[in-house]
């Protein structure tokens, strides 16, 4: 889903014109945005925990990201993994 596709069932939720369709998908969407804010709070807690217990941790980007696993980039040929893999991997 696009930005503008965002936008026109928003705005016909708004103004109750939603079918019950437009509502699973606005729904679906909404829990996806949530879910990746709880992630990046998650991520960014983790990090402030183990540095508040080992201050001299040393946190490097292989540490915060996990690798891409070698399958999703056998299944897309648009990307590479000597050069689209997280840092770090």
């Amino acid at each position: 889903m696009n930005d503008k596709q965002a936008k026109e069932l928003i705005a016909k939720f708004l103004i109750q014109q939603a079918s019950a369709a437009d509502l699973d998908v606005i729904m679906l969407w909404l829990q996806d945005a949530i879910e990746q804010q709880m992630r990046q709070l998650r991520w960014g807690t983790l990090v402030e925990r183990v540095l508040a217990v080992t201050p001299d941790a040393q946190i490097q980007p292989h540490h915060v990201l996990f690798p891409i696993p070698q399958d999703v980039f056998e299944r897309n040929d648009s990307m590479n993994a000597a050069t689209d893999q997280n840092p770090g991997y």
